[in-house]
């Protein structure tokens, strides 16, 4: 819709989904960029003076709830989701179900530190969308002809919002309008927090060429073990919200990090889609090499604190 028909399409809106949009804290911070209106407020202004200036400034967000509430789900679209933490493979995993063309590649669409490209042609973080499956749905359905993948981290719904939302709930509202989920994770805990380490140190998270990197770390066992904990509290979250869901599961040990194994798992998930079998090639290459006793510099300290929290299975 343009912006002259505003008005008109916020009448298919509640009134009640307005209201929450304007008292939201994401909206409060745009009554400081509006001249005239910072003194006093939005108090005194009509509702649809209010819609008006959050379409000025989040046109793309609720041109998405709009497109949602007024237009219906596309019947021939495959759409999934990646569901899965950080440092999992994820974006390995999508760009390689992408390099068969039967999707684009979308990214975290619902991370607020998702950057995306503002109307006025500046990469921004987009922020937190205040209702995010209508965001998704009134994406994906700008572009009917088209299947439609993405991936989801539990705590973009929960520890890095500013308003946490119900993950459970919302995975289970895209399950059942027809998104197919796909569960990655990482069975050996302690290279998936190395893996935090080492990109930390790189100052990078991926790699596309095939330059030997070699790195050595000096490493805080106690934060370290926080740092596990904290991977173990998400699969365990990720775990509650897939309760009564179908999925196909992907384990990074297993079905990704070794090149050779990427195109059987893709096959498997093209299978679980319901979509042709088809060629899947990657730029992306592994980053860490190194055995941990190379890579940590106080490894004897760092084994026998992982062995004390009862992770020793997990050390090389």
């Amino acid at each position: 819709p343009t912006h002259q028909s505003i008005p008109h399409h916020f009448q298919d809106l509640t009134s009640t989904m307005v209201e929450r949009l304007i008292q939201s804290e994401h909206a409060k911070k745009m009554w400081d960029f509006r001249p005239g209106v910072t003194v006093g407020g939005p108090e005194g202004l009509s509702l649809q003076q209010k819609a008006k200036i959050l379409w000025d400034f989040h046109q793309d967000e609720i041109s998405n709830y709009i497109t949602n509430l007024t237009t219906d789900l596309p019947t021939e679209q495959t759409r999934a989701i990646i569901f899965g933490q950080g440092r999992s493979g994820s974006t390995l995993l999508e760009n390689l179900i992408c390099s068969s063309r039967y999707f684009k590649q979308a990214g975290e669409l619902l991370s607020p530190y998702y950057k995306t490209i503002n109307r006025h042609g500046i990469r921004i973080h987009q922020g937190e969308p205040l209702f995010p499956s209508h965001y998704i749905h009134g994406l994906l359905k700008k572009q009917p002809d088209k299947n439609f993948i993405f991936h989801l981290k539990v705590y973009h719904l929960t520890e890095e919002r500013c308003r946490p939302v119900n993950p459970k709930r919302i995975l289970r509202t895209f399950y059942d309008h027809g998104w197919k989920i796909i569960f990655l994770r990482r069975r050996n805990r302690i290279k998936h927090v190395l893996s935090d380490w080492v990109r930390d140190r790189r100052g990078r998270p991926h790699k596309k060429d095939d330059e030997n990197e070699r790195y050595r770390l000096q490493i805080d066992c106690d934060v370290f073990a926080e740092m596990v904990q904290g991977r173990e509290k998400f699969e365990a979250m990720e775990r509650d919200c897939l309760a009564s869901m179908d999925f196909h599961e992907v384990v990074y040990d297993d079905d990704l990090e070794d090149a050779s194994r990427h195109q059987s798992t893709v096959d498997g998930i093209f299978q679980f889609l319901q979509m042709p079998s088809v060629p899947v090639s990657t730029r992306y290459r592994k980053v860490n090499t190194q055995s941990m006793e190379d890579l940590i510099i106080n490894y004897d300290e760092f084994k026998a604190s992982m062995i004390a929290h009862g992770w020793g299975e997990s050390l090389d």
